[in-house]
């Protein structure tokens, strides 16, 4: 909002004008979120791979990612990441953000700018579409984190019942070789 105070009588002239500083340091933001989750599940891969290696959440994850960085959407000066100085390093896997190039776009189409951006609450543009991304990774119920946890939590339940069932056979067989030890015994000595 703006807000006006009028001191004096006479002639003045206002301009406002939109300030995408806040919408540069939320790209910013992004990008170097995007790079820190993708190095991270990039450590998951390979022979040298951590605890994730082979396990479908990785890849989950990866493709909640590509499908962030892939947004198209608008029809005008804005339609996808790039045009707001947002780059993809195939080489890489990582982003970079050109800031020069944003201010520009922000300076000249300040509306399709907002019109690609949309709105986390409308559900609206990539805000929107990013949102709806996250619930389906992060959602308590139905994402895929929780799916991932549920079934290493039934590998897991399936593997101790299976330790459970080993071990009371393996105690079986002691008191079984224990009696005819016994016996055998007990025929040598008379």
């Amino acid at each position: 909002g703006v807000t006006v105070n009028l001191l004096n009588v006479g002639q003045t002239t206002v301009t406002v004008s939109p300030d995408p500083s806040a919408a540069s340091n939320a790209l910013s933001s992004f990008v170097a979120a995007y790079n820190a989750a993708s190095t991270e599940l990039g450590k998951n891969h390979g022979n040298a791979g951590g605890a994730l290696t082979g396990q479908s959440i990785v890849f989950q994850l990866e493709q909640s990612l590509r499908d962030l960085t892939g947004y198209t959407g608008g029809d005008a000066a804005v339609s996808n990441l790039a045009a707001l100085g947002v780059s993809f390093n195939s080489g890489t896997g990582q982003l970079a953000f050109d800031q020069a190039q944003f201010q520009g776009i922000a300076s000249s189409n300040p509306n399709d700018v907002s019109a690609f951006l949309g709105s986390v609450s409308a559900g609206t543009g990539f805000l929107g579409t990013a949102a709806n991304i996250l619930k389906g990774v992060e959602d308590p119920i139905n994402g895929a984190i929780q799916s991932s946890l549920s079934t290493v939590q039934q590998r897991i339940q399936t593997d101790d019942n299976q330790i459970t069932q080993d071990q009371a056979s393996i105690t079986t067989m002691q008191n079984q070789l224990t009696e005819q030890m016994a016996k055998a015994d007990a025929a040598i000595a008379t």
